[in-house]
């Protein structure tokens, strides 16, 4: 079994991308104090990190054409939602 089906690719390129991250979220975090994130910022953030995933999978496993194109929908779908909460608040 492939460590893609093993699902240690995933776990692998999560970590990676995540580690340039940690360092910038602390700061973050200290910065925002006791402030609750909006749910535009979440949805940043959820955007953020799967065209990471999205992107080590582009460059690394462009063979993997269905996980790609899942995440591709799954980022697509996020940004949808950010321009339409962005419309709303016009």
């Amino acid at each position: 079994m492939s460590a893609f089906a093993a699902g240690g690719v995933y776990t692998n390129m999560y970590l990676r991308a995540m580690r340039g991250e940690e360092a910038l979220m602390a700061e973050s975090d200290q910065q925002q104090g006791q402030q609750q994130a909006n749910p535009m910022q979440v949805l940043g953030r959820a955007l953020t990190d799967i065209r990471k995933v999205q992107n080590l999978l582009e460059l690394e496993y462009p063979d993997q054409g269905d996980a790609i194109k899942m995440q591709r929908e799954a980022g697509d779908l996020i940004w949808h939602e950010i321009q339409r909460l962005q419309q709303s608040q016009q």
